[in-house]
């Protein structure tokens, strides 16, 4: 495996746990406190980071994916 495809896999990765962590355990936890700033950067940075993971997991190197 070369680099770049290892760096997009490591990426990839990152990117699954992060979204993951927000969607299951900080949005539930900022909403418990009432804190309605937190609740709202979490849900924008959660559909922030699943473009790029979308964008990530296309299989062809296109700018603007048709492969789907």
């Amino acid at each position: 495996m070369d680099n770049c495809k290892y760096n997009k896999i490591k990426v990839l990765h990152d990117l699954s746990s992060l979204c993951w962590f927000i969607q299951r355990h900080a949005l539930d936890d900022a909403k418990k406190s009432n804190d309605a700033h937190c609740v709202k950067m979490l849900q924008e940075l959660s559909k922030d980071l699943e473009k790029h993971l979308e964008a990530f997991k296309c299989p062809c190197k296109c700018a603007e994916c048709t492969c789907k």
